[in-house]
């Protein structure tokens, strides 16, 4: 009968069928293989999500400081609508205001005439 060495060939390796998880030609049973093949799928999944959330993280924040941007120009725009009303009410009534809309108390008016 024929040794186990003698039926693998001269390099030392089974080269018997690989169904139902039997050693291959390069040690590895085909579940194996398998397994190999799946963890590479999902690795690069992984990597895929991973990127993904990295990319949207990235846009999220972009679009955060353009809104934030914004905000601060229409509150200084507003800021300035208040001053302007202001003056303007003040310049019609011969008061004068503060900058937060409080009158002075004081109304000053000079006739050179």
């Amino acid at each position: 009968m024929p040794s186990r060495a003698a039926k693998a060939g001269a390099g030392g390796r089974s080269l018997g069928p690989k169904a139902g998880g039997e050693v291959g030609v390069h040690g590895k049973s085909s579940a194996s293989q398998l397994d190999e093949d799946q963890l590479q799928a999902m690795k690069q999944k992984v990597e895929t999500l991973q990127a993904d959330l990295s990319r949207r993280q990235e846009s999220y924040i972009r679009r955060e400081r353009a809104f934030n941007m914004r905000i601060e120009e229409l509150e200084e725009e507003v800021g300035s609508l208040k001053v302007q009303a202001v003056v303007r009410q003040g310049s019609s009534t011969g008061m004068f205001f503060t900058q937060e809309g409080k009158p002075t108390g004081v109304s000053i008016t000079c006739d050179h005439g």
